[in-house]
């Protein structure tokens, strides 16, 4: 198998590891409230990823993860996931996946004008038409619209942000200790918003089955979608990551009886498709340029 194959199949298992975990986090919350499914899966996963810190040498170098952009870095996160989970339970899972797709076009946009990376007429045109598709799926002023759908924009916004300081985040520092250490941020926030809620509510034996389900499909996402984006060629393996789009769509069908309409999946056509074609322009600049050093 070769190493983009094998990344492929990485990314494939961490896209479903992820919506999967969506799924099970939208019927939890709706029945004990975000909050305390936060600081449930919260502390299953910070765990998790705290032994794999400890394996990967994190703890050896603590003062990494203070570093401002990791800070910066956990709050975007925090921010993120507080307004996905609180659209979530409202919005069909599939319409929530189909707009945090344009993710890769909004991270390309806030880099141009925040990180001054150079980008073509052809990415801004593919962005364009992204948003063109993102406003399909949520028709703002159509009867069907519904304002949780902002909501998913602005948790959108805050994993934009997240995803660049990534980028600025210090050689060497160990990515499960930053993984974690977010964790332990959206676990702090969602004790935070529980007495919101009207406190902590029991959970039965199935939803407790099922917040150990989310936090350990959590945990697997972020190793796989590690080791897709480290074992691969990014512009082969990035693609894939639409697969998200299609277990959404079926897990929709199946678990919530969901049925997208023929806005949606124009939408989301429009978006996969002007996602496809920034990947293909990112191999194209990356080819030119090995062409020109070489």
């Amino acid at each position: 198998m070769s190493a983009n194959t094998r990344a492929a199949l990485l990314m494939i298992a961490a896209m479903t590891a992820f919506t999967l975990n969506d799924a099970i986090t939208k019927w939890v919350s709706t029945e004990i409230g975000v909050g305390q499914t936060m600081v449930l899966r919260g502390i299953l996963a910070t765990l998790i990823l705290g032994l794999l810190a400890f394996r990967q040498g994190a703890f050896a170098r603590p003062e990494a993860l203070k570093s401002p952009v990791v800070l910066g870095r956990s709050g975007m996160e925090i921010g993120g996931t507080i307004t996905f989970l609180l659209a979530l339970p409202h919005l069909p899972i599939s319409n929530v996946s189909a707009i945090y797709q344009a993710l890769p076009l909004v991270v390309t946009l806030g880099a141009a004008l925040f990180l001054k990376e150079p980008v073509g007429w052809r990415r801004w045109s593919a962005i364009l038409v992204g948003f063109c598709g993102v406003m399909l799926i949520i028709r703002p002023g159509a009867a069907a619209f519904n304002g949780w759908s902002l909501l998913v924009i602005l948790s959108l916004c805050f994993s934009t942000a997240r995803d660049l300081l990534t980028r600025k985040v210090p050689p060497g520092t160990s990515t499960f200790g930053v993984a974690m250490l977010a964790s332990i941020g959206v676990t702090l926030a969602g004790a935070a918003m529980i007495p919101l809620e009207g406190g902590f509510k029991p959970v039965t034996l199935a939803q407790a089955v099922g917040i150990a389900a989310s936090a350990g499909l959590i945990s697997a996402a972020y190793i796989t979608l590690i080791g897709a984006m480290r074992g691969g060629d990014i512009s082969f393996v990035a693609p894939f990551r639409y697969v998200a789009l299609i277990v959404a769509i079926l897990v929709g069908y199946l678990a919530f009886n969901e049925r997208p309409d023929v806005w949606m999946l124009t939408g989301s056509a429009i978006v996969i498709a002007s996602g496809i074609y920034m990947f293909h322009r990112e191999r194209v600049r990356a080819n030119l340029a090995l062409a020109r050093t070489g």
